[in-house]
């Protein structure tokens, strides 16, 4: 029988538990790290957002995109052929919104639940700019009157749901932390 010294084990599971042990830390740290910088981007687009779609609604206020929807509805409905055109210039339609939300659109779920009332808000913009291209492209030429002034008063209505949609996104985005 060979005689074991059992205290020559000691150095080897000494060393075996302290590379485990430190290797858990390490992946312990790692992934707080990680999910600190998550955090971070997470903030940092969220704010971008914020401030981008709060400068998009100052645009349209400055403007006054949806009074100027509601005169050409207004126009066209009293035999104005012309309404549209004379009241939503083609750059309305041709305006290049939320740069920002287009460059981040694979980080757009980092925001959570936000972000579905987010491309809601989107969608509703470009679906209202997508009609003003319409009108300035002839889509709508075969319509009388009374046909484009409903359908601008429903865009108008667009507008306004897209200003209620786009306080709350602001607020939820800023509430990011």
């Amino acid at each position: 029988m060979v005689d074991f010294d059992w205290t020559a084990l000691i150095p080897l599971l000494s060393g075996l538990i302290g590379a485990l042990v430190g290797g858990g830390i390490g992946y312990f740290a790692q992934i707080r790290t990680l999910e600190a910088d998550l955090a971070v981007r997470r903030k940092s687009l969220a704010q971008a957002l914020a401030a981008e779609i709060e400068a998009f609604q100052r645009i349209v206020n400055r403007r006054d995109m949806p009074g100027r929807c509601q005169a050409a509805a207004d126009a066209a409905r009293a035999g104005n052929e012309n309404a549209v055109r004379e009241w939503l210039s083609e750059q309305d339609g041709r305006m290049e919104i939320l740069s920002i939300y287009h460059a981040n659109l694979g980080n757009i779920g980092l925001l959570g639940p936000v972000c579905v009332e987010l491309v809601t808000f989107v969608g509703l913009v470009q679906a209202i700019l997508t009609t003003i291209r319409g009108a300035h492209e002839g889509i709508y030429d075969k319509l009388d009157g009374g046909q484009v002034a409903d359908l601008f008063e429903s865009e108008l209505e667009l507008w306004r749901l897209s200003e209620k949609l786009a306080a709350k996104v602001i607020a939820d985005l800023r509430a990011i932390t």
